[in-house]
């Protein structure tokens, strides 16, 4: 008697339940998410990063192209960010032009922030097509339809994920919202971790700003003096190698025994927060091969983050001035500040520069009594009596401030 062969595998798949089919089918879409979400996370601070998403958004949608948008009523700014699937003129023109014209836009106020919605929630098709944006935007790249969601709103200023199709994808993919849909809470946490890195960036650049407007320099360095991070005026110093130098990757000055001295000083400022014996900094002067007026420094501990506690790293700031830099102030902000003449504000500002009355005569091309006239009027208009209150004046404003 001849053996019975095991049933074959497609036999199985043939018998599979309705059930099964179903199950099957929505395993399939969940990999169409997952194969998403690398490039949407790889968008978290790196605004690049969404053009890589779009296009990877784009091509789980036949014939789709992505947008990435910004839209502000108030402010009249429309802009799209990022796109996926689109040729760069087609994309151009729709930033330069028919961003104005997308009859969409109006009702963006009425779509709940993630929810996925179908194009015709935002517009019926009959209206659609009457308008300048179908006729000479989406037709011409055979578009009719598509999905959208707002991921943030603030006020009028909505940030939107779109995509755009032919008709046959919308009458063929049961899923179109249902995909977009499910990658709704990961667009919803990398908007907000771009918020937040946003947030944290303008901080720290305004702080660098701050520095470098002072000409001050700043060097963040771990306890051992290894260096973390160097702001534009402390790459300057250093790079001049008058005094101040990197070893390795290590913070040192280009003498033995003050290196040393500056190694303390970190050591104790950054183990400040560890150790409630160490002292906490302290300042120094440090000598120039040039033979200029030493650096004067100042260590001091920085407040330890949850992120440095992770990496089990203790940091310390070192400030750095160099007293022969001087701080030009604009003689236009003068002329605002102190509602002085041109020529007021330019001898006011050769005088904060460290001038004396008669050098800032020959400088400026005057007369002697002409500056004494001068500086009696700018006394008169910053409510000063002398050159020191003068001085102590402008030290006290944003004349300090290098331009």
């Amino acid at each position: 008697m001849e053996k019975s062969r095991p049933p074959a595998l497609t036999s199985t798949a043939a018998i599979a339940s309705p059930h099964r089919s179903r199950r099957s089918a929505s395993s399939a879409a969940a990999l169409v998410d997952a194969s998403l979400l690398t490039s949407l996370y790889d968008a978290v601070g790196n605004p690049a990063g969404w053009a890589n998403f779009m296009e990877a958004l784009a091509q789980a949608y036949p014939g789709g192209r992505g947008l990435f948008a910004i839209h502000d009523a108030t402010f009249q700014q429309s802009h799209a960010q990022a796109g996926g699937g689109w040729e760069p003129d087609a994309f151009a023109a729709y930033n330069q032009h028919f961003v104005a014209v997308n009859p969409w836009i109006p009702s963006l106020p009425r779509r709940p922030i993630g929810r996925v919605v179908p194009a015709e929630f935002m517009l019926p098709q009959r209206d659609l097509i009457k308008t300048e944006f179908y006729s000479d935007f989406l037709r011409p790249a055979q578009l009719d339809s598509g999905v959208g969601v707002t991921v943030e709103q603030s006020g009028t200023r909505h940030m939107i994920v779109s995509i755009l199709f032919p008709q046959r994808t919308a009458e063929h993919d049961g899923d179109a919202v249902g995909r977009l849909q499910r990658l709704v809470p990961h667009l919803l946490r990398v908007a907000q971790l771009n918020r937040q890195f946003g947030g944290l960036e303008a901080r720290a650049l305004a702080a660098e700003t701050a520095l470098d407007r002072l000409a001050t320099a700043l060097i963040v360095v771990h306890a051992n003096g290894r260096i973390v991070y160097l702001n534009p005026p402390a790459e300057r110093i250093i790079a001049a190698g008058d005094g101040l130098t990197v070893l390795g990757q290590t913070l040192a000055t280009t003498s033995a025994s003050e290196s040393q001295a500056l190694q303390q000083l970190i050591k104790s400022a950054a183990l400040t927060l560890h150790n409630g014996t160490a002292a906490p900094g302290g300042v120094m002067r440090l000598s120039r091969t040039s033979g200029g007026a030493p650096y004067e420094v100042l260590v001091t501990p920085l407040p330890e983050s949850a992120f440095a506690r992770t990496l089990g790293a203790a940091l310390a700031a070192v400030f750095v001035r160099d007293p022969e830099t001087k701080t030009v102030t604009s003689v236009e902000w003068l002329q605002h500040l102190h509602r002085l003449s041109p020529a007021e504000a330019r001898l006011m500002q050769t005088l904060l520069a460290g001038d004396s009355l008669d050098d800032a005569a020959d400088r400026l091309g005057v007369g002697k009594e002409t500056v004494r006239s001068q500086l009696k009027a700018i006394f008169l208009k910053t409510g000063t009596n002398n050159q020191g209150e003068l001085i102590r004046l402008a030290l006290r404003g944003v004349a300090i401030f290098r331009q």
